[in-house]
């Protein structure tokens, strides 16, 4: 085989790479839908500006369409002294990869270190050369190519005491998508997410059997965590804050009309139009940012601030809407189930 390439689906999210990366490749496959659009609501500010998602980079992992291969460093060395082929040979086996890499060797004059994660997804052996994808080629997520001894270069660039992927424990990680296995839309599911998203709940606390609680503002209450930031840091230049909150809106939308269509959610179309106005508002902040970037202006900031205020505000009443036209179909048997809401239950 001279060259393979793995499907690759752009997101809907851009930005994180661990959600990036696995929804470029479940998006591929409508099954996964259903999986989709029930997680993805609650959100998590950590000092003020380091916003993500639940689930946050585990996702890879508990994705139940995905099938995780996590190999250290020193058993690949065990193995094989040509990492390039090692590559070749686990992308033939369908297996997309995803580790911390040296990335300065992938681009011209650059002196300072450059180690971040990329994500392999593809390889052609007559031009000698790697697809890949990554945010550090155009500064947002994109498809890219390096040659073999660039990748060769980078993976070996890594030591020990800098490998961060798998929460510090280092290795290379391989991704398959997994077909034999099912997952219902989980419509309580997001009725309990959009009410912690509400009641900003620290969702971490669900989790305290693998790590402990992640302190930060949670849910609606984000908006105000990154205001405050925003207006004590006048000099902060990461737009990724901003993008993150635009990516919460999109697939927002995106689960609306998911829900709305198959049976879960009635006047969809208008709970639709008025979150798109939220959108909307998202959009223009994130803009506004980017602008700023160029031009400093403290007009841009709170303007940006004010937006945030009124997001927040509309947002509640829009999801709280939401919530009050949700139908709620029979749970699997082996369901328990609880009225999270506090709102009557809608049956068909």
């Amino acid at each position: 085989m001279h060259s393979k390439i793995l499907p690759m689906n752009y997101p809907p999210i851009t930005s994180w790479t661990w959600h990036a990366n696995l929804l470029s490749v479940i998006t591929n496959y409508k099954e996964t839908n259903n999986w989709l659009y029930s997680n993805y609501i609650q959100l998590v500010c950590e000092a003020g500006y380091v916003i993500d998602f639940f689930p946050r980079s585990s996702a890879k992992q508990d994705c139940p369409w995905t099938y995780n291969q996590i190999i250290r460093r020193e058993t690949i060395a065990m193995l094989t002294k040509d990492i390039c082929q090692f590559f070749i040979s686990c992308i033939n086996e369908n297996n997309y990869i995803f580790g911390v890499f040296e990335q300065s060797y992938f681009f011209k004059n650059c002196e300072e270190p450059l180690i971040h994660e990329l994500f392999i997804y593809g390889y052609d052996l007559e031009e000698r050369l790697f697809y890949v994808a990554d945010f550090t080629f155009k500064d947002t997520y994109s498809y890219e190519t390096v040659s073999f001894e660039q990748l060769e270069a980078a993976y070996r660039g890594i030591g020990e005491d800098q490998d961060y992927n798998f929460d510090g424990r280092g290795g290379i990680e391989l991704l398959s998508f997994y077909s034999k296995t099912h997952y219902e839309f989980d419509v309580y599911f997001v009725a309990e997410s959009i009410k912690e998203y509400l009641n900003g709940t620290n969702t971490s606390d669900r989790y305290r059997m693998y790590k402990n609680s992640t302190a930060g503002e949670y849910g609606i209450n984000v908006y105000k965590a990154f205001a405050a930031f925003l207006k004590e840091n006048p000099d902060f230049t990461d737009y990724k804050p901003l993008h993150l909150i635009y990516d919460h809106k999109v697939l927002m939308l995106e689960r609306i009309k998911f829900m709305g269509l198959h049976g879960f959610l009635r006047n969809w179309e208008e709970i639709h139009k008025q979150y798109t106005t939220i959108y909307e508002n998202i959009r223009n902040a994130r803009n506004l940012f980017l602008k700023k970037l160029f031009r400093k202006s403290a007009a841009i900031d709170e303007r940006i601030i004010e937006i945030l205020h009124d997001a927040h505000n509309k947002e509640q009443e829009v999801l709280q809407l939401l919530l009050d036209h949700l139908i709620y179909k029979d749970a699997p048997s082996d369901k328990y189930w609880k009225d999270v809401t506090g709102t009557k239950l809608g049956k068909e």
